[in-house]
């Protein structure tokens, strides 16, 4: 199936122009706050969110847009991070694509690491619904189209990708006894307590790296 969809997006290939532009849309909020006790995962409206909301267009020769390319960071976790949804990039898609017809709009998360839905009962989470969907998807969807009149085009003959392999060192490695007691505290089929058992086993072994490896993609278009 992939390899069919490769090829009829081959043979549809056509002259086009790029350009690009920037809007905000705040949808989202930190969801680690520093305690006396250490970080919770719970509602940090003081953390730092990004709220920058990245769009590459793509047009046609005869100026009808072909397609476009939204970036923004946070997490599609709005109902359950066990839910398989569309969540909010699924319902921006909808009525962007609905504002511009012909033109197809992806979605590219960007760095959300610690960026979640604003889903927030005073200073706890609350469950998500899809009338929160809807509303962070027609809020990013409103900054997307704002964004259009103030794209900037781009000099582009050629495009390039690239994956570079980056070692992220960790702040603060964790003790043997900081995991036993996460251990403790962690209930049964708690994701922290698989992490600790993890963990404690790896630095036990002298097996725990100091750092994290992760792969940083790249795609540049044109030279400049």
């Amino acid at each position: 199936v992939l390899f069919r969809s490769v090829r009829e997006a081959g043979a549809r290939a056509e002259r086009c122009s790029l350009a690009l532009s920037w809007s905000e849309a705040e949808i989202g909020i930190n969801r680690r706050l520093p305690g006396p006790k250490g970080v919770a995962f719970l509602p940090n409206p003081a953390g730092f969110v990004d709220k920058q909301v990245g769009v590459l267009w793509v047009r046609r020769l005869n100026g009808s847009f072909l397609g476009m390319l939204v970036n923004y960071a946070c997490h599609p976790t709005t109902l359950n991070p066990e839910v398989i949804s569309a969540d909010y990039p699924g319902r921006m898609k909808r009525v962007v694509e609905a504002k511009f017809p012909g033109a197809t709009c992806l979605f590219a998360n960007g760095a959300y690491g610690d960026i979640r839905p604003r889903t927030i009962d005073g200073a706890r989470w609350r469950p998500g619904t899809e009338n929160d969907i809807e509303q962070s998807g027609r809020t990013l969807a409103e900054a997307v189209i704002a964004a259009a009149p103030k794209a900037r085009a781009l000099a582009c003959r050629t495009v390039r990708g690239e994956i570079l392999p980056v070692k992220l060192p960790y702040l603060k490695m964790p003790t043997e006894q900081q995991l036993q007691a996460a251990m403790a505290a962690a209930r049964a089929g708690d994701r922290k307590l698989e992490w600790a058992q993890t963990t404690l086993e790896q630095l036990r072994r002298g097996k725990l790296e100091p750092e994290l490896a992760v792969e940083l993609q790249l795609i540049q278009f044109g030279e400049e």
